[in-house]
């Protein structure tokens, strides 16, 4: 196997993201999965299509996890976001147009009581808007959550409870396709895109009583939904190692090109 002559070595806050050459990460020989890595909690990848259950007109009723715990990812009527293949390195992605939502089972819940590292692969269509990527919410309104903000450039992360004092990156090109990640260990929030350093704050505090869990749009329903479109979303219920993380940044870097 030929090993990939650009992969991102991760750095942590406060120090820019630098480039070298390393071989994949393997376990037992076999090239890096998410599973490899301990404590994933979800796994959506849309360039798997034995995942996606969708109609002849390609809209998407479930996105099946990879991640061996079951917590599928559903939608209804014009609910549904759309696959669509040949998109990024020549595979699909799931597009949503602003007025789609997938929901998630409360098995998931729990990501939000605890340290909890998220990735996801996508982009926005619209860097006006403030619109949600993967959200977890109590009594309707957010506790843990990526999202684009509404000012052009800016990504959010927050793992709390209570919707305020979450972080912000700025300087993101969030209308090309990159590597959204949010993390939280203790009370310490980091956002990072494209393995470069963390924004971080100290405002990170468990939430026990999330009731409702979505992608692409907020709290099940489509306020604050998606105009972009979402390759690939991964979730772990720790806070990843920087070696972890780099893993992770070079999976999607050799599969999706970013």
């Amino acid at each position: 196997m030929a090993t990939p002559a650009r992969k991102i070595a991760y750095s942590p806050a406060g120090n820019s993201a630098r480039f070298i050459t390393r071989r994949p990460f393997y376990k037992g020989g076999i090239a890096l999965n998410p599973t490899h890595i301990n404590n994933c909690q979800l796994w959506l990848d849309a360039a798997d299509i034995r995942t996606i259950i969708k109609n002849g007109s390609n809209l998407v009723s479930q996105w099946n996890d990879k991640s061996g715990n079951a917590n599928h990812a559903t939608a209804t009527g014009t609910l549904r976001p759309t696959w669509t293949d040949n998109q990024l390195n020549s595979k699909a992605v799931l597009d949503f147009n602003g007025s789609n939502v997938l929901v998630l089972p409360s098995s998931i819940y729990s990501l939000a009581n605890g340290a909890n590292t998220i990735f996801a692969v996508c982009k926005t269509d619209d860097d006006s808007s403030l619109q949600l990527i993967f959200g977890l919410a109590e009594a309707g309104i957010t506790r843990l959550d990526l999202r684009y903000k509404a000012t052009a450039g800016e990504i959010y992360y927050q793992s709390r409870n209570n919707q305020t004092l979450g972080v912000t990156k700025t300087g993101v090109t969030d209308t090309t396709y990159g590597v959204v990640m949010g993390r939280r260990s203790g009370t310490t929030q980091a956002i990072a895109y494209d393995g470069s350093f963390e924004a971080t704050n100290t405002s990170g505090v468990d939430e026990p009583d999330i009731d409702a869990a979505s992608i692409g749009a907020f709290n099940e329903t489509t306020t604050f939904a998606l105009n972009g479109q979402i390759a690939e979303i991964i979730a772990f219920n720790a806070s990843l190692s920087t070696l972890n993380i780099t893993n992770i940044l070079n999976y999607f870097t050799t599969k999706w090109g970013v």
